[in-house]
C-alpha cells in the first residue's frame, strides 16, 4: 500500500516567521524551529484526520508547554483525505526566548 503523504505549506506571515527564527543567532532556539517543523512534516496523515475528529474542525494550534507558537490549517480532499497543512504562524513563545543559547 501506497503510503500517504503531506504536502505541509508556510503561508507568508508564517514563512517570514520562520526564517527570522532561522536568522537569529540563537542555536538552541533554531535547532527546535528546525525540529518542530520536521517534527509535523513527519506527522502521520491518518492522525491529521484523527485531530480533524478531536478538535471537530480544520485549524489547530501547538500547545501552551510548545516553545513555538505553531498555527495552521488542514485541507482535507473529497473524500477526507488530508492533502496539506498550512502552518499561517511560527514563532516562539516570549517565555522560550529567555532560555539561555
Amino acid at each position: 500500500m501506497k503510503r500517504l503523504e503531506v504536502e505541509v505549506l508556510f503561508s507568508p506571515e508564517a514563512e517570514k516567521e520562520f526564517d527570522e527564527i532561522q536568522q537569529c543567532g540563537r542555536p538552541l532556539v533554531k535547532d527546535w524551529a528546525r525540529r518542530y517543523l520536521d517534527d509535523l512534516v513527519r506527522f502521520p496523515p491518518e492522525d491529521w484526520v484523527d485531530m480533524h475528529r478531536r478538535l471537530g474542525g480544520d485549524v489547530f494550534k501547538s500547545d501552551h508547554h510548545v516553545p513555538f507558537d505553531i498555527q495552521g490549517k488542514v485541507v482535507y480532499d473529497k473524500s477526507r483525505a488530508v492533502e496539506k497543512v498550512i502552518l499561517t504562524r511560527f514563532r516562539p513563545r516570549p517565555s522560550f526566548l529567555h532560555y539561555p543559547s
